[in-house]
């Protein structure tokens, strides 16, 4: 969108005046199937763990940790956890050996730019694979849907380490592969693209800064923040679902206001009103994005169903932002009590349109301005039972268009929309 037709919109905003209405683990095995170690123990008493596998899974090695019975029993480095039942202690999970130097050896002889093809199964780490080089890594299949042979990377480490690493300014393709225990970092401004990939555990899904990043039908589950990225370019998250995430995704522009990025977010098999699953119960917040100024950075969010989490839905500072055909359900405080807004501007300008913003904790539709002016223009939008349907905590700097075919529900009953002034707590701006 050019820069004179984000004037237009917010000379809109302002001639119709500033306010149209009256008055925002690791994870968890098995490896393999639970086997009997047959190592004796008590009753209640302290259990001698076997400090390793044998490769057909069963233990062997009686070292001395211990575990008290129906406690897990951990030996940290070695892979190996058990259980101590009433007469011997239970492997429930045993690691092979490391298939790093393996997989790295298929990245090592690929020719720059050439198709790298990982082979189907399951795959181990100790360790980081390191791209530093343009390819096209493929796996046998992967990804948010099942598919009939899948290869899967599992990392194993006692701190948090992706599975796959890209260093320098290399154009790098992933696709059709599992990830578990750690996503893709970028130590670069690498431009990437992801397709077909789902990760469960670890730090992040996708982390790093990207000169430019595309990503296509990708679930993250289970990890610290979804994605955490920095841009000096474009970025289109298209067919995505995150869940359980502490963070859903967050997104930071690191470009100029001359040369700004623009963002795209749609859910998973988008059709629609709602029709896309896109984020689901991630603790702190699902999408927050912090641009460069309202009138350079633009994100585009569309077809995206959030159901659940806490602190905020979609949290856009410094952006110009466009919502539309997006359902934001269900948002409590976050875990440390605060917050609980479907949707929230803080220094801003957005449309919001064909949407709907329900069962809020704290409000539908937040407005923060603390350093300049913060502006939408709301349309064909439905707020149901939020505590607070629409909430402006600036006088002067808040501008809350009233596009038209917007409606509010409160105890089942239509209600006039207006817009309140409740000395909201604001979100704090991101880093």
């Amino acid at each position: 969108m050019e820069i004179n037709k984000k004037i237009m919109v917010v000379a809109v905003f302002f001639a119709a005046g500033f306010l149209s209405w009256n008055s925002l683990n690791p994870i968890k095995g098995p490896w393999i199937s639970p086997l009997s170690a047959q190592t004796a123990c008590q009753t209640h008493t302290d259990c001698p763990c076997p400090q390793g596998c044998a490769p057909e899974g069963f233990c062997r090695n009686l070292a001395i940790p211990t575990c008290r019975v129906d406690d897990d029993c951990r030996l940290a480095g070695d892979g190996f956890s058990g259980r101590c039942l009433v007469d011997h202690c239970e492997a429930t999970s045993c690691v092979p050996p490391s298939d790093r130097p393996f997989l790295q050896s298929i990245i090592d002889a690929c020719r720059s730019g050439s198709l790298c093809t990982f082979p189907a199964g399951v795959r181990t780490l100790d360790g980081s694979l390191v791209v530093n080089k343009p390819l096209r890594i493929v796996g046998a299949g992967g990804g948010p849907k099942p598919t009939r042979k899948t290869t899967e990377i599992r990392v194993v480490s006692a701190t948090p380490t992706p599975a796959i690493r890209i260093e320098g300014d290399v154009r790098v393709d992933i696709s059709s592969l599992n990830l578990a225990g750690g996503g893709i970092r970028s130590e670069g401004n690498s431009s990437l693209t992801v397709t077909k990939v789902k990760v469960d555990g670890g730090n992040s899904g996708v982390e790093g800064s990207y000169g430019s990043l595309a990503v296509h039908d990708m679930a993250v589950h289970n990890t610290n923040v979804g994605a955490l990225v920095h841009m000096l370019g474009n970025l289109s998250f298209d067919g995505i679902y995150f869940s359980g995430n502490q963070f859903g995704i967050m997104i930071f522009d690191d470009s100029t206001v001359l040369d700004p990025g623009m963002y795209e977010i749609t859910g998973l098999n988008s059709q629609g009103k709602c029709g896309g699953q896109c984020m689901h119960d991630n603790d702190f917040g699902n999408i927050y994005v912090k641009g460069t100024g309202p009138f350079s950075t633009e994100v585009h969010i569309s077809n995206c169903y959030i159901d659940g989490g806490g602190g905020i839905g979609i949290l856009l500072e410094q952006v110009f932002g466009e919502i539309l055909d997006t359902c934001v359900n269900s948002i409590d405080p976050n875990p440390l009590g605060k917050f609980g807004d479907g949707v929230s501007l803080f220094n801003a300008l957005a449309t919001m349109t064909d949407s709907v913003i329900s069962n809020s904790a704290r409000s539908g539709l937040s407005v923060f301005c603390p350093l300049f002016a913060s502006a939408i223009n709301v349309s064909d939008t439905l707020f149901i039972e939020n505590a607070i349907d629409l909430d402006k905590e600036c006088d002067f700097f808040a501008a809350l268009q009233d596009g038209g075919g917007n409606t509010c529900i409160q105890n089942g009953n239509q209600v006039a929309c207006k817009a309140l002034s409740s000395s909201l707590e604001p979100p704090q701006p991101l880093p």
